[in-house]
């Protein structure tokens, strides 16, 4: 059975879109937050992995929105590690409303391991997955599918150019995937 963590957020005026919804980008902010806390809970905080030279990286994550979160809802987000496997690890993430409403959204990221320094994945160590797994690792499920290349663009495809700027830089000292959701929505409005 793995760690689950859960946090409370409440939904700010300056984190909605123009129709008075939570922008997605928020949840992928609120997801940050609470995987730095659930790791933070299994001993593994952000001076630990300084210390060690490594930090995770998000590689991939989906979101399925099934209520919109509006200014002022109070929303629960549970979150576990579904799998480990040789440099990445999939999290599980259930966003709840406190009002009882129930499930609003349900999200899962893929995370590599990577070294600080050289930015290449790196082996997660055993007593890392103890510390998530207490009670011992699940079997590794089916294999999932490998880095796969980026298709090449269709014809006609719409380009956009955006300046990074320092805000979009994170701690990692790289465009936070959350600035991505941004940049992404700046150019379906152009």
């Amino acid at each position: 059975m793995p760690l689950v963590h859960e946090r409370t957020f409440r939904v700010r005026h300056y984190e909605c879109d123009a129709y008075g919804h939570l922008n997605h980008a928020n949840y992928l902010r609120y997801m940050q937050e609470t995987a730095f806390d659930a790791s933070a809970a299994a001993g593994y905080d952000m001076a630990r992995y300084d210390a060690l030279g490594h930090r995770w990286l998000v590689r991939a994550t989906e979101i399925e929105y099934l209520r919109q979160l509006q200014y002022n809802d109070q929303v629960h987000i549970r979150t576990w590690v579904n799998d480990f496997r040789r440099v990445r690890s999939r999290r599980i993430y259930e966003f709840r409303c406190a009002n009882g409403d129930g499930l609003a959204a349900r999200a899962s990221t893929d995370w590599v391991y990577v070294n600080t320094v050289t930015g290449q994945p790196v082996a997660i160590p055993p007593e890392m997955v103890t510390a998530f797994y207490p009670e011992g690792a699940p079997a590794p499920g089916a294999q999932r599918d490998r880095f796969p290349e980026a298709p090449p663009p269709p014809p006609g495809i719409f380009k956009s150019h955006h300046r990074v700027e320092w805000r979009d830089i994170d701690p990692a000292r790289h465009v936070n995937n959350a600035a991505y959701l941004a940049y992404v929505e700046s150019a379906g409005c152009r």
